[in-house]
């Protein structure tokens, strides 16, 4: 068997508690508890969609509900998701030689990442064929409708959806107006 991760470690650095995703693949005996008022979850997910192996590190939020600094020891913003990708050393060389780690917050571009690296493994391949067959690659205009339409929705989710739902969001967290208080 081919090793799905092409022979990077990936770590996972997240804060607050886990999203229910049963059964863990990797993680078995995670608890099964649901991360409230945060998108973080499509990452983890995704990671067992591609069935990459990966390492998690959990941190967990203070008092505040902020993420702790240890996180900013990872990425300057201190915020989660984060992933770290070591690539593969090419076995040449001393250790020392090993490339850095490949840091990135955000979840859309980790999920771009994870797809343009990993998409193909899959059960079925997350990513449609960019270009029709016959068509070379880079051509303007080649691409299939398929690669356009996920694309499409790749980025939809954070650009005009994402609006509505943070509005959700804020007016389902406010505290109701109090009866009593409307004197007239």
């Amino acid at each position: 068997m081919t090793d799905p991760n092409k022979g990077a470690k990936i770590t996972l650095y997240w804060y607050g508690p886990l999203p229910t995703i049963a059964p863990h693949r990797i993680h078995a005996n995670l608890p099964e508890s649901r991360l409230a008022q945060s998108r973080s979850h499509r990452i983890l997910w995704l990671l067992e969609a591609l069935h990459l192996t990966y390492e998690l590190k959990i941190y967990h939020r203070g008092a505040d509900k902020l993420a702790p600094r240890e996180l900013k020891e990872i990425h300057p913003l201190g915020k989660s998701p984060v992933i770290t990708v070591q690539p593969a050393t090419s076995g040449e060389g001393p250790v020392e030689a090993a490339p850095k780690p490949i840091v990135l917050a955000e979840s859309g571009l980790i999920i771009e990442y994870l797809l343009d690296h990993y998409g193909a493994n899959a059960d079925h391949p997350l990513i449609p064929e960019r270009y029709a067959a016959g068509t070379e690659a880079g051509t303007v205009g080649g691409e299939t409708e398929s690669w356009l339409r996920y694309r499409y929705y790749l980025h939809y989710a954070e650009g005009s959806l994402m609006p509505f739902l943070v509005m959700q969001l804020v007016m389902d967290s406010t505290l109701p107006f109090p009866e009593d208080s409307l004197d007239i």
